[in-house]
């Protein structure tokens, strides 16, 4: 059963109550919105991301998505930033989204499904 618990600016979605799967932290650091995620990113929790992501976006605010502690991303994942992307492509409002700090295994993903060359990286050739 999947529990899910928002503290602030924190969602935090846990299996059988105790396992943390996800974890997203929203906060404002030199007027961008930075969103830290944690765990995994399951198909299974893509509704939960996208509404987050979606209201990340709507803010108009440059968004930053830190990958650091991600451990994997799951194809329906991938097709929200993807769509957020060309939200924010459509609106031609000079608004940005990037991910940071991801790891060789997540970049892997990126690469492999073409979205390294339609997505911003941080920190990344």
């Amino acid at each position: 059963m999947l529990v899910r618990r928002v503290n602030g600016s924190s969602l935090e979605l846990y299996e059988n109550g105790t396992e943390l799967i996800l974890g997203i932290t929203e906060t404002v650091v030199n007027g961008d919105l930075l969103m830290k995620l944690r765990g995994i990113l399951r198909n299974d929790l893509v509704y939960e991301f996208d509404d987050e992501l979606s209201a990340a976006v709507s803010v108009g605010k440059n968004v930053v998505l830190d990958f650091s502690d991600v451990r994997y991303i799951a194809s329906a994942a991938l097709k929200t930033l993807l769509r957020m992307q060309q939200k924010i492509d459509i609106s031609n409002s000079g608004q940005e989204m990037r991910i940071s700090n991801a790891s060789d295994e997540v970049m892997k993903v990126f690469s492999e499904s073409g979205l390294i060359n339609l997505l911003q990286f941080e920190g990344r050739e």
